[in-house]
C-alpha cells in the first residue's frame, strides 16, 4: 500500500436509529435540535446542532468527522470518526 504512513484511517460506531434516538435524549432531553443553527441534518427529523455532536464526542471520546444515516428506510446511524 502506497502512503499508509500519511494516511489517516477511520473509523465507524454503528447504532440503531433507536438507540441513536435515546441516546440523543440522554444528552440532550430531546431527539433532535429544533435549534438547527450552524448543525448537522441526519436524517427525517433528526438535526444535531453543533453543541450535541461535542457532546457526542465527548460520550464516545473520539473525533467525529461525519454523521451519517443508513440510505434504505433508515435502519441505523453510522457515526465516522477518526482515531
Amino acid at each position: 500500500m502506497k502512503n499508509v504512513e500519511n494516511t489517516m484511517l477511520k473509523t465507524a460506531i454503528f447504532m440503531e436509529q433507536d438507540r441513536f434516538e435515546q441516546l440523543l435524549y440522554n444528552l440532550t432531553g430531546d431527539e433532535t435540535d429544533d435549534d438547527f443553527v450552524g448543525g448537522t441534518y441526519i436524517t427525517d427529523g433528526i438535526y444535531i446542532s453543533d453543541e450535541t455532536l461535542e457532546k457526542l464526542k465527548t460520550y464516545f471520546d473520539v473525533n467525529i468527522t461525519s454523521i451519517h444515516a443508513d440510505d434504505a428506510d433508515v435502519v441505523g446511524i453510522w457515526i465516522i470518526y477518526r482515531n
